[in-house]
């Protein structure tokens, strides 16, 4: 029909069928999840552009501009978006904007909008924006990296972001997202056809953490694309973030250098867990077995559970 430029998609099972929507700009798509068999689309209005959507657990489509300040939720006639048959596209109907707040209660706008999903309880929506830049080929002067780029960690109660990642490695950072926004330009006999850098992509909530099977662990997981001069033209190459909730202590470890809390390098304290970084509400610290000298205040919402074990805390 036209329509090109599929954004970040979103899963919803309804009526015990599993859909995949996909953001095509101005349409949403839907696919029957079990072979990605087309069935209808719906048309967005002129609040949003439709580069990314996530289904809250309200079963409402969320969506927002490409630079927003706000999120924008549609009540959607499933039964109509679902049916292979129908040639009615209007299944999404306006329901409300959601303004953006920083932590200090000012306005959040965010820019290059490129995916979006609501954790599994709906208490957060996680986004991520932000691209490289590629127009000096072009001749027009480009912004690289700016301070809004990044994954953003909303809470949905008031729509307040709650931290933002670091653009940067430091063992200070536990939300690190790095990426090279530099602009890498493609030539063909010398002469500039295109460019690209890293630039952030989708982002989607899928639990890892406890999957023996898997090679990778953790529930958020946040794609980068990396253009890469290859020969004479511009190749692809995509570079995973997995994100954790959960904080690892042991008080046999040396808590040495490097991203602590990690199960291969576990703080030795619970107050250095609860206060290196400064643990975030939604948190699971898992306390190997042993006998821990620490005492203070905890007022963080986290799950504290023990492996191996009884841990045993301030005796």
């Amino acid at each position: 029909g036209g329509y090109y430029h599929w954004g970040d998609p979103d899963h919803i099972r309804y009526n015990g069928i599993d859909y995949i929507l996909v953001p095509i700009y101005s349409i949403v798509a839907c696919f029957r999840a079990a072979d990605l068999y087309y069935l209808n689309y719906a048309k967005f209005d002129n609040h949003v552009e439709g580069g990314w959507c996530a289904i809250g657990v309200d079963n409402c489509l969320y969506s927002s501009s490409d630079d927003p300040s706000s999120v924008v939720k549609y009540e959607v006639d499933w039964d109509n978006l679902t049916d292979g048959n129908s040639s009615n596209h209007d299944a999404l109907t306006y329901s409300a904007s959601y303004n953006l707040h920083k932590s200090n209660g000012s306005a959040l706008t965010l820019t290059d909008m490129q995916g979006g999903e609501f954790s599994n309880s709906g208490e957060m929506l996680y986004l991520v924006s932000g691209r490289g830049a590629c127009f000096e080929w072009l001749g027009i002067p480009g912004a690289a990296w700016t301070p809004h780029d990044g994954i953003h960690a909303i809470a949905t109660e008031n729509w307040t972001e709650i931290d933002q990642s670091k653009k940067n490695s430091a063992p200070t950072t536990y939300f690190s997202f790095d990426y090279d926004p530099t602009c890498i330009i493609c030539k063909i006999a010398g002469i500039p056809v295109g460019g690209g850098s890293d630039t952030p992509e989708g982002l989607t909530i899928w639990d890892l953490e406890d999957d023996s099977n898997s090679n990778i662990k953790g529930g958020l997981h946040v794609l980068i694309d990396r253009y890469l001069v290859g020969g004479t033209n511009c190749d692809d190459e995509l570079f995973f973030h997995h994100y954790s909730s959960k904080v690892y202590v042991d008080n046999n470890s040396n808590g040495g250098a490097g991203l602590l809390g990690l199960e291969s390098n576990p703080f030795n304290t619970v107050n250095n867990a609860y206060s290196y970084y400064g643990i975030w509400d939604g948190a699971t610290m898992v306390i190997k077995a042993g006998n821990y000298n620490d005492t203070g205040i905890y007022n963080k919402r986290i799950l504290i559970t023990s492996e191996g074990g009884p841990a045993i805390i301030g005796q």
